[in-house]
């Protein structure tokens, strides 16, 4: 996977996310459910930056 291809995948997953979170029924509270959301995903995003920074040759320290 490129840089490119990271961002790239990032970027859907950030929009995809975005849209998620408009959906959420009008009953929860909007903050809330958004910043649990923010955390998971971050968490996500987190591992996903580690795997890829142990699996590329690159970023090998």
């Amino acid at each position: 996977m490129t840089l490119l291809g990271i961002v790239f995948f990032f970027a859907a997953f950030i929009s995809s996310a975005s849209v998620h979170a408009l959906d959420e029924p009008s009953g929860q509270v909007p903050g809330l459910s958004l910043s649990a959301q923010g955390q998971l995903w971050l968490e996500e995003r987190d591992q996903i930056t580690v795997g890829v920074m142990q699996s590329w040759p690159p970023f090998h320290m």
